[in-house]
Parts: C-alpha cells; structure tokens; sequence
C-alpha cells in the first residue's frame, strides 16, 4: 500500500503556475527559475553554485535528480548532491531568505526541521515553515505540509486538512500534488474512497509525466479499478514509469515480459528490466532476473548485460 509523498526523504504511495512569491536575498542563481519549474534555465545556474559549494544549490541538485527534474533520474546522483548539501551550513544559509519570505528557502528550512538536516528535529517548526510557504501558494510547500499533516496517527481533520493542501497542488497542475490526490481517493482516507476519481488523477499526473502517476494508473487498468481492465495499455504505462528508473514500474515491466501479460512474451526484456530493478534495490527484482536468465542463450546475455552497464554507467 503506497502513501502520499514530499519532497526529500508499490501502488501508490503519497508524495510536495504557482502563485506570485516574495524574493529574497542570499538564493544562489537558478533558485528563482527552479522555484518557477524552469529546470532547462535554473539548472546550469544552480550547477555552477553547487561546485562552488553553496548547500543550497546541491540540495536543489539533489532534488532535481531524485525528481527528474529536468535532467535523467539518477538516484547515486541525487544522493551524492544530497550527501554534499546535508550540513549544518544548509539550514544557517536558508534562515535569512525564509525569514525575508522566500517561499523555497521557507520550504526547504521546513524540510530541514523535518528530518534534523543540520538542525535539531522539529514536526512543529517543520509545519510553519511549510504553512508560510504554502499560504503564499507555492505548490511544492502545499503538498509537504500536506503529507506531514497527513503522517501516521493524523486525526480526522488532518487528514482532511492534508489532502485539502494536496487539492490545492494539484489545481495548480502540480505533478506530485495531482498524483498525491489520486493516491488519497484510492485509499480513502479522510475522503470517500473513490476508484473512478483515483484514476482520473493518475491520469492528469501521467499526462504531467510523473512517473508514480503513470505505474499506479497503469496498476487501475491491470485490476479494472476505476478504468475498463487492459493489460496492453498498463504495460504502455509501466513503461514510462519504467524509463524514468521508477522501480516498482521496472519489474511489473519486466513481470509482463516474461509472462507475456498485455505484451508479446520476451524473456531478454524481461531480464534487462528485472536487472535494471534489481540495481536500484527492488528486492524481489534478483529472483525474476534469475528465471529470465534461464531462458536465454549465452550471448543474449552478454548483450544484456553491456546494454545494463551502459546504462547504469552513464549517470552524472
């Protein structure tokens, strides 16, 4: 059973255009165009400021790469970025930005004071921070406070509150937001339990290419939950989801190769999938790219196999 998601730190699993926002000093340069969802233009800026070693500018590379953010997903990447950033330098560099009103300085402080990055833990400090952000509208805000408010042990009304917060991200054509939606209307918690309005997030959070949108509208046609049942356009969707690295998307891919289910039967597809699954920590990926193997011939193995390297080896 997946769960609602925020930025930093499988069905559906809940994950945080926007509104007119204070600038403020002290953000390194691509800060604004990343805050607006410019990556093509904010990510060369923020590159440039994270070799110099500004936190904020690796933490904002970090998230670019566990998000796909405007370059490939690339999780030893966005850990690497993140490794850098996750210093008591981060939370010192963003305090005077979010006390000037810098709706992703205020964010970014949040998730600081929520995980202890640099800063002592906080849930409380964490819910402000977030909350002045998200009152300013800025979407990524809107759905941390969501997804925080919403944390195991929410009462009724915070369930309520959280997907509120959510409804507001997606409104805003927010890709996280929208498939944090989906996810809530799925599972039916603090709103009516809903299929047919589950499905019709996933799909505005698949046209939006996010991935998690795309493996559990894929997951909807699998099981007829919501949408009309279709093996064919499930494996189209765990395939997109599966060219972003997203995981659980890579081995139901791989799953349908070598059953033959929705798709022509293929055992090599089914063991470069389940391999690439299995690198990046599926754990039940191993068994599945075992038995593919054993229906392969040496070479086609081999060919595999480079095909895997290359792949893997190719992140920045």
């Amino acid at each position: 059973m997946s769960r609602p998601r925020a930025a930093l730190p499988v069905s559906a699993a809940i994950v945080g255009v926007l509104a007119p926002l204070v600038l403020a000093a002290q953000m390194p340069p691509g800060s604004a165009e990343y805050r607006a969802r410019d990556y093509a233009a904010a990510l060369p800026l923020l590159r440039t400021a994270a070799d110099g070693g500004d936190p904020i500018a690796q933490f904002l590379l970090g998230e670019s790469y566990r998000e796909a953010h405007g370059v490939l997903r690339n999780n030893q990447t966005s850990q690497r970025w993140f490794d850098q950033a996750r210093r008591p330098q981060l939370p010192a560099r963003l305090s005077r930005p979010a006390s000037d009103g810098d709706a992703l300085a205020q964010t970014i402080l949040g998730i600081c004071a929520e995980h202890g990055i640099g800063i002592e833990s906080s849930r409380e400090a964490a819910l402000t921070w977030y909350r002045k952000a998200a009152e300013q509208g800025y979407a990524q805000a809107q759905v941390n406070l969501g997804a925080l408010l919403r944390a195991e042990g929410a009462s009724e009304a915070a369930l309520k509150e959280g997907f509120d917060w959510f409804k507001k991200a997606a409104d805003q054509g927010h890709p996280m937001g929208t498939y944090n939606v989906g996810v809530v209307y799925r599972e039916g918690s603090g709103v009516e339990q809903d299929f047919a309005a589950s499905a019709k997030y996933f799909a505005k959070g698949a046209e939006l290419e996010y991935p998690g949108a795309q493996f559990n509208l894929g997951m909807a046609y699998l099981q007829g939950q919501g949408v009309a049942q279709d093996d064919a356009r499930a494996v189209q969707l765990f395939k997109s989801a599966a060219e972003e690295a997203y995981l659980p998307a890579q081995f139901n891919l791989a799953l349908s190769y070598f059953l033959g289910r929705g798709i022509a039967k293929n055992p090599v597809r089914a063991y470069y999938w389940a391999r690439l699954a299995s690198l990046g920590g599926h754990q039940t990926g191993p068994r599945l790219a075992k038995d593919a193997a054993a229906q392969m011939t040496k070479e086609q193995l081999r060919e595999a196999d480079s095909q895997i390297a290359e792949i893997v080896g190719g992140g920045n």
